[in-house]
């Protein structure tokens, strides 16, 4: 296995990233800040307007009244990588599971950024409770390090064809049934 040696800038009270186990391949990031968010939406032309609250411990997270529209995680680390790596971070499966998403899907971090590293989660539509879903000190996602490649674009007049074509999402399904 390969390791890279990676600076990390930790707040104080924050934990470390560690690996759940050996054959792990995120690491797991701890919530030391969360910042609820709540967005409504004004009649007039001002647009929506942002009403945030910073939660720095579990009492003040079981008390809160109402449901956000994002949750902001802050695992109160920065990270300085190697010149030729970036992270991806994700989700861990446990917020699936009780309906709550990385509002980007996947988020990747540059090697030159510096600030602290977060997740922002979304509900979806069954979404449990957010304060019977995250916590501080709790899993908050997991991050992972990757090797970052520069593509460099040559245009042509024609792509090399292949049996798939153009068939877009869920076409290789299509063409499996249509041969059997």
């Amino acid at each position: 296995m390969n390791t890279i040696e990676t600076k990390i800038q930790l707040a104080h009270g924050a934990r470390m990233p560690e690996y759940a186990t050996p054959g792990a391949s995120c690491m797991d990031c701890f919530a030391h800040l969360i910042k609820l968010q709540f967005v409504r939406i004004e009649a007039c032309a001002c647009g929506p307007r942002v009403k945030s609250f910073e939660l720095h411990d579990n009492e003040s997270l079981a008390s809160f009244i109402g449901e956000p529209d994002a949750i902001i995680i802050d695992p109160g680390f920065a990270l300085e990588l190697p010149e030729d790596y970036a992270i991806k971070a994700f989700a861990n499966s446990r917020f699936a599971k009780a309906g709550w998403q990385l509002a980007n899907g996947v988020g990747v971090i540059d090697n030159d950024y510096r600030g602290h590293i977060k997740f922002i989660y979304v509900p979806g539509p069954n979404a449990k409770p957010f304060h019977e879903v995250f916590s501080i000190g709790g899993v908050c996602g997991q991050i992972e390090p990757c090797q970052r490649f520069h593509m460099q674009l040559n245009r042509v007049s024609e792509l090399t064809p292949t049996q798939r074509g153009e068939g877009g999402f869920g076409s290789t399904e299509q063409k499996g049934a249509a041969n059997a």
